[in-house]
């Protein structure tokens, strides 16, 4: 995942903000993954050394990258975390830390209660849903930094979404993002996203991910793993077999039969597909276009790390 700092421009002065987000190894993954190494299982995977370290590796660098210069910005004023769940950035019981998700904490606790303990959930001070935008739900509150960690790569609109958090920014604040690396997790049978396919989705005004994406995604991510270290190990070349799933080919059409084609998918698919180049692109093209004030700071990318799955 890549670290990204988007810049605005404010008449005529440029402002910063960064774009960061955490990557899928936190702090329960690892100690799942430290007692299965020790025989404390069962688990449903087998752990193997290299995997391990670079799981620990790739925590500790993005906790401190992410973090960096986060006590100045609470210091200054409001920082807002969007879409923490149990793994929030911000600590939250800092008075300006602020937190933003689909659902209430006690809703997010009892959908995820599967995946182990969802006691590190922060209260949400802003319930999303989609027909506010930002500015709706925070009113006359702007941030010194916005976090999005994994979550770009879910929104339907790209270019909506950062110009819904570019309107909450101070002057010169932060957009942080962490991004998965579509050729490290388990996108990575699927194919890039392009920026025709932003421009698609946002002037045909897409507000939910599209039945293609359902079909991507289902079809080509099974049997879906995030084991980084194997994938730098041997990524797909061109010209290797696709796996397409009979099953899942049927469950998206019994899912559109019943939903009379209105719904085939999974709300939390990944909708698009990035590298560190490609997003990078993206957001520079959007930007000559004037499709949103934000840019990419040169010298801000933190490109993925061998044996990782994301780019800050």
């Amino acid at each position: 995942q890549l670290v990204l700092v988007l810049v605005a421009f404010s008449a005529g002065i440029s402002l910063s903000r960064v774009g960061l987000s955490l990557g899928g190894t936190e702090a329960d993954l690892l100690r799942f993954k430290l007692a299965a190494a020790w025989g404390a299982g069962p688990f449903p995977w087998t752990v193997e050394p290299l995997s391990l370290l670079m799981d620990l590796s790739q925590f500790t660098h993005r906790t401190q990258y992410l973090r960096s210069g986060l006590p100045e910005l609470l210091a200054k004023g409001l920082c807002l975390d969007i879409g923490p769940k149990h793994r929030p950035i911000l600590d939250p019981k800092h008075p300006n830390s602020r937190f933003l998700d689909h659902a209430t904490r006690e809703e997010i606790q009892k959908k995820y209660e599967d995946f182990g303990s969802m006691d590190q959930v922060p209260f949400i001070h802003y319930v999303w849903d989609p027909s506010n935008t930002y500015r709706d739900l925070v009113g006359d509150s702007r941030f010194q930094v916005v976090y999005a960690s994994h979550v770009v790569e879910h929104v339907p609109d790209l270019v909506n979404f950062l110009n819904d958090v570019a309107s909450i920014l101070v002057d010169g604040g932060e957009f942080r993002l962490a991004v998965p690396d579509k050729r490290y997790c388990f996108d990575f049978r699927r194919r890039m996203t392009t920026f025709a396919d932003i421009m698609g989705a946002h002037y045909d005004k897409c507000a939910a991910n599209p039945v293609s994406g359902a079909y991507d995604e289902l079809t080509l991510v099974p049997p879906k793993h995030n084991d980084a270290p194997i994938l730098w190990a041997s990524y797909p070349q061109d010209g290797d077999p696709v796996q397409y799933h009979d099953d899942a080919m049927r469950d998206i059409q019994d899912s559109l039969h019943q939903t009379g084609g209105k719904s085939a998918m999974n709300p939390g698919m990944h909708r698009w597909q990035f590298i560190p180049g490609s997003f990078v692109d993206i957001i520079a093209r959007l930007h000559k276009a004037k499709l949103t004030s934000l840019f990419v700071r040169p010298g801000s990318v933190v490109e993925t790390r061998p044996g990782t799955t994301e780019f800050l």
